[in-house]
């Protein structure tokens, strides 16, 4: 190369960077390119060789942060972080092998036992009011349908209905009437697949409580194969709820199939969301029902994310009821 000396775009491009790269490298005083009278970077082949020193660096892995003391360097403390830096990757690599044996063996279970498919049952019927008696078709494609919707959008109305309509259904209210009884003190009635139930919620941070040991008695009773439930975070603290969230998003198996109302976004986080669960709107403006596609975007989702709140906001609304005045 001899006397060559390249702009910072030219060495940019010999050292296989951006010109934002060398910037840094100048900012954080890694190099000192000389100057043109004019101010433009001039890089000679010092400049050039420190620069690909500090790139050969970076593609090691080391930060920036390290990558100014190992320039200047003795080759004992450059061979120590350079042993590091490698006892590093091969841990790295160690629990990404660990990782990717586990995705095989879940593979392998899934291919030997698959989970057991649910009914998808289906109901046709005119929709009742606040709505004018639309048709309305529901089809249930997953173990667990969401039911959301705004204040008086008539949700609580076609939970009710499709619990009358669809086969050997029950709709279970805010009070959990007979479920409670279901439960027993403590717990001590509950059924192996409701006890595991409230295990699972208890260990992600759930509160044994009685409205927990209820709705987890109606969510696996096994009278019904479908069991409609009214905001079904009723009566459930905000960790509670959050733990409610991540086990119905769990893959169902035995059990009634559930459809749930809720307002809380910590029962219906978004962003968790899998495509495998099914989100029914009841619309603000009565317009018939609609599902909704569980992805950024989709029609209705932005309505859907309106709908919810956190538990401590649902909580301070709690028992807020709308009174119109009576007109003068």
């Amino acid at each position: 190369m001899g006397d060559e000396v390249l702009t910072l775009s030219q060495a940019a491009a010999r050292l296989g960077v951006s010109t934002k790269a060398l910037r840094l490298y100048e900012t954080r005083g890694l190099l000192r390119p000389a100057r043109s009278p004019a101010g433009w970077r001039r890089y000679g082949r010092a400049d050039l060789d420190r620069a690909r020193q500090i790139v050969d660096l970076r593609a090691l892995g080391f930060p920036l942060r390290e990558v100014g003391a190992l320039l200047d360097a003795a080759p004992a403390a450059l061979d120590e972080a350079l042993a590091r830096r490698g006892a590093a990757i091969r841990n790295e690599l160690s629990q990404a092998a660990a990782r990717l044996a586990a995705i095989e063996r879940r593979r392998r279970a899934l291919a030997v036992a698959p989970p057991p498919a649910v009914a998808s049952p289906r109901a046709t019927f005119a929709l009742p009011w606040p709505w004018g008696g639309e048709p309305f078709t529901f089809e249930r494609h997953a173990g667990v349908t969401l039911l959301v919707g705004p204040l008086f959008s008539g949700k609580t109305r076609l939970a009710v209905r499709l619990a009358e309509t669809l086969p050997n259904a029950t709709f279970v209210g805010l009070e959990r009437a007979g479920f409670a009884d279901r439960a027993g003190d403590d717990g001590a009635a509950l059924t192996p697949r409701a006890a595991a139930a409230r295990d699972f919620l208890c260990a992600r941070g759930g509160a044994d409580t009685p409205a927990l040991r209820a709705l987890v008695a109606a969510m696996e009773a096994d009278a019904w194969e479908t069991v409609v439930i009214d905001l079904v975070e009723a009566g459930l603290d905000a960790r509670t709820q959050t733990a409610l969230g991540d086990w119905l998003r769990a893959p169902r198996g035995a059990g009634p199939a559930l459809i749930v109302m809720t307002r809380s976004s910590a029962v219906l986080d978004l962003a968790r969301l899998s495509h495998a669960r099914a989100v029914v709107l009841c619309p603000a403006n009565h317009a018939p029902p609609t599902f909704v596609e569980s992805t950024p975007g989709a029609p209705g989702f932005e309505a859907v994310a309106s709908c919810l709140a956190p538990p401590e906001v649902r909580a301070r609304v709690a028992g807020v009821v709308a009174v119109r005045r009576p007109a003068a």
